[in-house]
């Protein structure tokens, strides 16, 4: 163990020096703000690389790219590494793994993003493709309906179509994924569904 590390966990309480050098197993870490959490996780990776494993087999998940950009410098100031750990937050873990595995979402490789506003002008297209007035079919609404689709990994069959209005929504639905696979792109949802999906069909990802 390097004298950087060691002078490093010397910051650390004994509670969290615990937490740093648990051994195999899940450990759940409940704490408040200001309380340490990022500090602890941080000397955990060190710790984890100098006890032998490596930096690719590695995972740590943020909610934030602050949180994930604080804790790469972390890691980064006290380990010389040639491979850098995966930290980041949910939906960038998602690009990752679609980027390795982008085929299984039917796509090809050079896929792009839809961002809220392009996603948003993919619906309105539709809408007024199928002659649907705004008023009643909301844009906005729709796309929410869409998200929760997404959100919730349904799949075709189990989405509730029992209005005339629902069915609208469902065909919207329908129709927005496959202009989405059309353009060879991903909205911000599918970083997370589609991900997940891959993830419980193929054992080998």
């Amino acid at each position: 163990m390097s004298k950087k590390s060691d002078n490093f966990k010397h910051e650390l309480n004994e509670t969290q020096l615990r937490a740093v050098q648990h051994g195999n197993g899940p450990l759940l870490i409940a704490a408040g703000a200001g309380s340490g959490k990022t500090k602890t996780l941080t000397s955990r990776i060190i710790h984890l690389l100098e006890s032998g494993i490596k930096p690719e087999n590695i995972i740590a998940i943020t909610f934030t790219n602050k949180a994930a950009k604080e804790m790469r410098n972390r890691v980064s100031s006290h380990e010389s590494l040639a491979i850098s750990p995966f930290i980041g937050t949910f939906h960038s873990l998602g690009v990752q793994i679609l980027k390795e595995e982008v085929k299984l979402a039917g796509r090809t490789e050079y896929f792009t993003i839809f961002d809220e506003d392009d996603a948003l002008s993919l619906v309105k297209k539709i809408l007024a493709g199928l002659n649907l007035s705004k008023d009643r079919f909301n844009p906005l609404a729709i796309m929410a309906k869409i998200s929760r689709i997404k959100n919730e990994l349904l799949e075709e069959e189990e989405i509730a179509a029992e209005s005339q209005y629902e069915k609208i929504v469902v065909s919207v639905y329908k129709k927005y994924e496959e202009l989405l696979k059309q353009s060879n792109a991903f909205d911000f949802d599918d970083l997370i569904e589609k991900t997940v999906k891959i993830l419980q069909s193929d054992k080998a990802v």
